[in-house]
């Protein structure tokens, strides 16, 4: 909080907006126009079945490497928090810096920054040691190591 200078946090989900805090985000960015807010037609159009209830709206489907790798890790020597969302990984440092990296992904592998890579042998060994080791392309690298955080 401290570090981005903001008084209240916020968990919000794109795919439930009902859910977590997203009401309460709405409510405090934007004053005097809630009742916009609280119709169905200002998010998804008229009538109510313009959204998730629609047959077409399907989940991402992710690889099984990049689906075993969800959720929060660190670096230990940087003091790094990343936080993978499906191929997105939000990435904090220890001074409050924030940002996103994609995860790519080609053939069997997933990329990180176009120069390390994990497979789903790597994604296995992580769930049994808590620690994911990505491999570099390039020897003159070192390997990337990150402990399970939750």
């Amino acid at each position: 909080r401290s570090l981005h200078g903001v008084n209240n946090l916020y968990l919000v989900s794109s795919r439930e907006p009902e859910r977590y805090d997203m009401p309460a985000l709405l409510g405090d960015a934007f004053h005097g126009v809630r009742q916009h807010f609280d119709s169905t037609d200002f998010l998804f159009g008229a009538g109510p079945a313009q959204g998730w209830d629609e047959s077409w709206a399907m989940p991402v489907l992710l690889s099984q490497t990049i689906a075993g790798i969800q959720g929060h890790w660190r670096d230990l020597i940087g003091d790094v928090l990343y936080v993978i969302d499906g191929n997105e990984c939000h990435v904090t440092l220890a001074d409050g810096q924030t940002a996103v990296v994609q995860i790519t992904e080609e053939g069997s592998k997933a990329w990180w920054c176009n120069s390390w890579y994990i497979d789903l042998a790597s994604t296995k060994r992580a769930r049994e040691t808590e620690e994911l080791r990505w491999t570099p392309a390039d020897m003159t690298y070192k390997p990337l190591v990150w402990r399970w955080v939750g």
